[in-house]
């Protein structure tokens, strides 16, 4: 099913081209490995929209959309019948952006669409976290801090159909 889906998802992105999500002066896609040491290639889920996931094909992230009535499903690769799409309790895995071992600095970064929320790479695993309340992320300093300092309002993406 995972080749059916990478096959799917090459034949959409020759055509369609990769289109990553925008607003305004922003533009958000995943990065992809220069290397994938012998895995087999991963669908990355797209955190601003459940029917949408990335293929890295040559390096360069390619988007994929299911079928209308279907969500993408990061644990199975896989396009499903629409059930509940929450993307605030997701917990995905990112070898595109985390390193496969931590460092001695923690590797933050923050959520495309929600201010509260950022990730923390844990051994290659971009771990969903959430600020306390009425702070938000801020990338520049890696901590939760007051909005206006964040300047989050900046960073907002919206979704694209």
């Amino acid at each position: 099913m995972v080749l059916l889906l990478l096959l799917f998802g090459l034949l959409s992105s020759a055509i369609c081209g990769a289109l990553p999500v925008q607003s305004g002066e922003l533009t958000w896609s995943p990065r992809c490995p220069t290397s994938s040491r012998g895995k087999i290639p991963r669908l990355i889920p797209d955190p601003t929209n459940c029917r949408s996931a990335f293929l890295c094909y040559h390096g360069m992230p390619r988007r994929y959309f299911c079928p209308k009535g279907q969500v993408f499903d990061a644990q199975n690769q896989e396009c499903v019948p629409k059930q509940v799409c929450s993307k605030e309790n997701d917990e995905y895995t990112a070898f595109t952006t985390c390193p496969d071992r931590n460092g001695p600095k923690n590797i933050l970064f923050p959520h495309p669409t929600d201010c509260k929320m950022f990730y923390q790479c844990d051994n290659g695993i971009a771990v969903l976290r959430q600020c306390a309340a009425l702070t938000h992320f801020n990338p520049a300093t890696d901590r939760c801090d007051w909005p206006h300092e964040a300047n989050c309002k900046a960073r907002y993406l919206t979704l694209q159909s």
